[in-house]
This record gives C-alpha cells, sequence and structure tokens, in this order.
C-alpha cells in the first residue's frame, strides 16, 4: 500500500511544483498539501473502503481548486498591470497580432483532473450507486469539463439504463448544451439534434412504457421546430431589408403551412407513444398540455383529440377534454379578452357555444355516471361565466340544456348530493329560491346520501335563511329546525355530524339567544363538539371540509360572545372545557397557522380575566389559580420549536403574580 501510495503522491509533483514556480502555493502550502493528500490516499486504500472517505477527499481539493483559482487571477492581474507599466515607461506599443504570453499551464489543470480520478475511483467501487454518477456530473459542469461530461453520462447510462431521468439529462446536454454560462468557449455547445435523438430513441426501447421518455422526446421535437421556425423568421427580416415586401402578410399563413409539414415527427412520435401505452387517457392529455407550452401546434392537438375521440369514447375525462379543446381552438384564453370583442368574435362564440352543446349532449348519453353530469354541469357553468353571461334566463341555450340535464339526473336516478346543490346553485342564480328550497326538501327527506350529506342540510337552512319564514305556496322550515333534523339524521361517528353541529352553533350565537333553553343548548354543543372533535377537525381541516372553522376558532367566538355579555363563570368554564381536552396538550401537531390561532385564544382568556379583575372586588385567591391554570397550560402546549413562546408566558406569569401579591 505504501508504494502505491508513493507512486501517486510522485505523479502529483511536477505539477505541485509548476504551481509553487508560478507563486500560486508558497513551498510550506506545498508540503502541506503533500501530507494531506497522503492521509487521504492511505484512507482510499484501506481493506474496507468507506464513501465518506472519498467525499472528505474531494471537497478538500475543490477547495483547493477554488483557491488556486483566486490566486491565479489575481497574479494574472499583477502580472497584466506590470506589463502595461514597462510599455508606458519605455514608450512601446503592444501590437494586436505580437503574441502574449501563456500564463495557463499543466498545473493549472492538475487539481480537476485529481478530483474526476477521485470520482472514477469511487464509481469503480460504488457503480450501482447512482448518486456518484450525478455528483460527477455536476462537478464536470461546474469545471467546465464537457468533453468528460459526455463519457460520465455513457457510463451511467450503462450501468443504470432504466433511469429515464439519466436518458431525459444526457439528452439535454446534447441538445440545449450544459446548463452553464458559455462565455469563454471556443466553439457552442450543445445543438446536436442527432444525438439527442438518439439517446432517448435508445432509452425508449428499453424504458417502452415510461410516459416521460415520450413526453420529453415530444418536447425535444417541438423544441427544434421552434428553432428551425426561429430561423426562418431572421432570414425573412434579412430578405424584407433588402426591399421584398409583403412578407408580413404572408409570414402568418407561410408558418402555419411550414409547421404542418414539420409537425410529422412529433405525429409520428405520438402515434408510437400511444401504441405503447394505450390505455391511459392521463398520458394523451399530458400531450395536449405539452402542446399549449408551444404555438402553432394546432395540427398535433387535432391528432391528440382524435385518438381519444376514438378510443376513449366511455371516459369522462376524453369528454371533458374535447370540450376544453373547442374552447381553446380559435386561439388558447381567447375568452379572456370578450369586453373587446367584435361581431365576428360573437359569431364564434355563438358557432362554439352550439358545438360545445352538441359534444356534451353526446357525452351525457355515451356515458350515464354522476361524474359525468356533474363535470359537465361545472364546465357549463364556468363557461358561461367566463362569456359574462351569468344572468340565466330560461331563454338561454345553456339554461335549457343544464334544465335537461338535471331532468335526465333525476329520471335516471343518479343525483348525487353533489349534482343536487349544483342544481340549487343553479336555481338560486335564476332567482328561484322557492324552487330551490322545495327541491331541498323533497330529497332530504327521500333520498339516503343526501340525508347523510352535512353540504346539502347546511344549503338547505341556507335558502330558508333567504326565504324568511313563509314562502307564497306553504309554510317552509326554519333554519334551526333543519339543523336539528340534520343532527338527528347523521350518525354521531360521521364527521358530518360535527360539520352540522358547528354550523347549528354558530347561528345559535349569531341569534343572541336570550331564553334559558336556547342558552343550554349552546352549551351542550359546545361540549359535545370538543368531545367529538379529533385531530383531523380539531384545529384547520385539510380535505373537502377546509373552509369549515375550526373547533379553536368556535372556542374563540364563544369566549368573545361571553366576554360581551360580562358572563365570567362561562369564560371560565370555556377556557376550562379545552385545557382538559385531549386533543389540546400540544403544537407538535399542529402548523403555524394552528399555533397562532391557539395563541390568539390565550391571549383571549388572558385578557378576560384581567378585564374582570378591574370590575371590583374579586376573590384573590381565585384568580390567581385562574391565571395560573392560563399559563400552566400555554407553557405546556408550546413545545419544540415554540419554546420561546412558552418562555415568554413563563414571564408574564411571574410580572403578573408579582403585581397581583
Amino acid at each position: 500500500m505504501a508504494e502505491q501510495v508513493q507512486a501517486a503522491l510522485d505523479q502529483m509533483v511536477p505539477a505541485l511544483r509548476d504551481l509553487m514556480d508560478k507563486g500560486v502555493f508558497s513551498e510550506s502550502e506545498t508540503k502541506f498539501i503533500i501530507k494531506r493528500r497522503r492521509e487521504s490516499e492511505y484512507l482510499l486504500r484501506r481493506r474496507i473502503a468507506r464513501k465518506s472517505d472519498f467525499m472528505q477527499y474531494i471537497e478538500a481539493e475543490r477547495k483547493l481548486e477554488r483557491l488556486r483559482s483566486l490566486r491565479s487571477k489575481k497574479l494574472i492581474a499583477i502580472r497584466a498591470k506590470r506589463e502595461r507599466e514597462e510599455d508606458e515607461t519605455n514608450n512601446k506599443k503592444r501590437h494586436s497580432n505580437q503574441k502574449k504570453k501563456k500564463w495557463s499551464t499543466f498545473g493549472d489543470v492538475s487539481i480537476v483532473q485529481l478530483i474526476h480520478l477521485i470520482f472514477v475511483r469511487a464509481k469503480r467501487k460504488w457503480g450501482g450507486d447512482l448518486s456518484w454518477h450525478l455528483q460527477h456530473a455536476e462537478f464536470a459542469k461546474e469545471a467546465r469539463s464537457f468533453q468528460m461530461l459526455g463519457k460520465i453520462y455513457a457510463e451511467a447510462l450503462q450501468k443504470h439504463p432504466k433511469n429515464y431521468s439519466l436518458w431525459i439529462e444526457a439528452a439535454s446536454y446534447e441538445f440545449f448544451g450544459p446548463d452553464v454560462d458559455n462565455r469563454g468557449t471556443s466553439q457552442p455547445l450543445g445543438g446536436s439534434i442527432q444525438n439527442a435523438r438518439v439517446l432517448l430513441q435508445r432509452g425508449l426501447r428499453i424504458n417502452k412504457t415510461s410516459e416521460d421518455l415520450w413526453l420529453q422526446s415530444l418536447c425535444l421535437e417541438l423544441h427544434y421546430i421552434q428553432k428551425l421556425q426561429g430561423r426562418r423568421e431572421i432570414l425573412q427580416l434579412d430578405e424584407g431589408k433588402n426591399g421584398e415586401e409583403n412578407v408580413s402578410d404572408k409570414e402568418g399563413s407561410s408558418s402555419m403551412i411550414l409547421s404542418q409539414k414539420q409537425m410529422h415527427v412529433p405525429k409520428v412520435l405520438y402515434k408510437n407513444a400511444i401504441h405503447s401505452i394505450p390505455d391511459s387517457i392521463h398520458f394523451r392529455l399530458k400531450f395536449l398540455d405539452l402542446c399549449d407550452q408551444f404555438p402553432l401546434t394546432q395540427s398535433l392537438k387535432q391528432e391528440v383529440i382524435n385518438s381519444i375521440e376514438h378510443d376513449f369514447g366511455k371516459d369522462v375525462d376524453g369528454w371533458m377534454a374535447r370540450a376544453h379543446y373547442i374552447v381553446k381552438r380559435e386561439g388558447t384564453h381567447a375568452l379572456d379578452n370578450l369586453q373587446s370583442c367584435n361581431e365576428r368574435n360573437s359569431k364564434r362564440l355563438k358557432t362554439e357555444g352550439k358545438e360545445i352543446l352538441v359534444l356534451l349532449e353526446n357525452a351525457t348519453l355515451a356515458v350515464q355516471s354522476p361524474r359525468m353530469f356533474l363535470e359537465t354541469v361545472k364546465f357549463i357553468r364556468c363557461y358561461m361565466k367566463k362569456i359574462e353571461n351569468d344572468q340565466m334566463s330560461k331563454n338561454d341555450p345553456f339554461s335549457i340544456f343544464l334544465i335537461s340535464l338535471f331532468e335526465k339526473a333525476k329520471q335516471a336516478k343518479i343525483l348525487t348530493p353533489e349534482l343536487l346543490l349544483e342544481n340549487v346553485r343553479f336555481l338560486l342564480d335564476a332567482e328561484e329560491e322557492e324552487n330551490a328550497y322545495f327541491l331541498l326538501e323533497h330529497y332530504m327527506e327521500h333520498d339516503t346520501l343526501c340525508r347523510n350529506s352535512a353540504q346539502c342540510w347546511m344549503k338547505w337552512s341556507e335558502v330558508s335563511n333567504t326565504l324568511g319564514n313563509y314562502c307564497s305556496s306553504k309554510p317552509i322550515k326554519n333554519s334551526f329546525e333543519i339543523l336539528r333534523s340534520a343532527l338527528e339524521t347523521i350518525p354521531v361517528y360521521a364527521k358530518d355530524h360535527w360539520i352540522v353541529s358547528s354550523r347549528l352553533f354558530q347561528n345559535l350565537l349569531l341569534e343572541s339567544p336570550t331564553s334559558t333553553h336556547q342558552k343550554k343548548e349552546i352549551i351542550s354543543l359546545f361540549k359535545k363538539l370538543i368531545f367529538f372533535s379529533n385531530n383531523a377537525i380539531t384545529f384547520s381541516e385539510k380535505d373537502q371540509y377546509s373552509s369549515q372553522i375550526s373547533m379553536i376558532e368556535l372556542s374563540f367566538i364563544f369566549l368573545q360572545y361571553e366576554v360581551m355579555n360580562g358572563n365570567i363563570k362561562s369564560i371560565r368554564d370555556i377556557y376550562t372545557e379545552i385545557f382538559n381536552s385531549n386533543n389540546f396538550k400540544s403544537c407538535e401537531i399542529v402548523n403555524t397557522e394552528d399555533v397562532k390561532k391557539m395563541k390568539i385564544f390565550i391571549d383571549a382568556c388572558i385578557c378576560a380575566e384581567k378585564i374582570h379583575s378591574g370590575e371590583g372586588k374579586v376573590d384573590l385567591h381565585l384568580q390567581t389559580h385562574q391565571f395560573k391554570k392560563i399559563y400552566g397550560f400555554a407553557t405546556n402546549f408550546f413545545t419544540g420549536s415554540w419554546i420561546n413562546l412558552a418562555d415568554s408566558y413563563r414571564l408574564q406569569q411571574c410580572k403578573l403574580l408579582e403585581s397581583i401579591v
């Protein structure tokens, strides 16, 4: 081992001597470098090699290379300044054709070469570890070792052919070049479409079902087409300077014709892609998203849409993709500037609307499922908003279609709670609150799915509030009665039961109850909400109920309500219930927003106790006990990264207790 280490060090001597002669490193620094390298070489040649030894060796050499680069630049600047001063002193002018003395020598590249060698040795030992190849490639880009970078990718692909990201990165390097500044290079980097195509084709032979490889192959072809199109436009501009006229008039049509000819390769690529992955509708939709990022891809989009229509006639996403394509076909996001649209755009929108309705009619006939109907309704309502057609009328073709769609859903018995809510929103937008109310009443009484939906019950309650206590046809239920019926219907263990309880609790507080029965109901609901709340809904909800208020926010609202009434006993009962709950023991499982909410609640409790202490005669012993309870909970709740907040509450407690005593 000693002979091998000494032989490796002997090979480093000429480069170190060169750097020392140029003044980059001093003699003592060179000795230290040799000593460190000797220790590292021994560690690399131990019987059981360790990755950390290689990484430490590489990191030390990279730091040394950065130091050499800085000192070399400084020495070059000093030398250039000295030469200028000599020329001025001797009144000599340096001719442009006079060759400058070379400053760069073999010592300047020796450290980079050594780092490459260490990476190579590491890959020999751990060739199956992809991280070594990636780190080596990153260093080659940093050191601008572009010839070595190609070899690195080739070796990595040989050992990891199933890793599609390597194929994509290697092809990107061949076409776009390295992601670095190209200044200082004698020739342009990248730009080889042939090499990039070969790499991706080889990758696809090995990974035939890789969606990313197919998508990036199409992306490469579209980038190449845009590159050719840019060159063509530049040449047309040059011709225009020479006196040609009417070039701009023909530019749009000629660009479209040229793009259609150039789209032959992407179309063939797409056909091969769907032949390899035939059963994925989402894969084909990704091609549409990719085409949206490039101009003049209309013919390719049409090819994708035609394939979806042929192969996915029973798929909801396929029908919706075709509907979105109709909207974007005349121009991407054409509906965003409708305030300045002319008569031509109005005619186009009418034609487009008819085509959309025909397509969605066929969609609902081909796929009679709740999701198909729901997506159709959402699409039409969104489309009507975009074309500024919020004012619905019975004669509007979209309104007529929606009415017939809801009737079909009712007849087919596929009116789910989501569809029911969309129907109610449609009626409310048409100012038919009475029909919306009785529609909800009918389904709440006869449909099991709707009866177990908190959203349906709460919408029914909102419509009831809108109508008031009396309707032209017959009396309606009070919103409180509706919510109480919901609590009797929805199982207690269901999350929807908690949602409805919180809504009833809020509505009762807003009504400012005066009767003893209502006050008892509020307290009972509050205790039930705390008892049935779990970690999923104690703080901020993260799923479909994310718009609902959290338990700690409900507690804060109740606390403020009792503060306004001046009921200190109820205030203490509220925060005692919260403090005793197992769901509020620590802040470790909550996020920043939840911690802020709890801090606001605790500060409100402290403020309420301070207000009570200033009203008159109070029991100091009881007051001190309540303050200790609040501050004790705060210091226990705020742990971990919030320990500073707990310390601040401890300090507040000490100051407050001193003032009371």
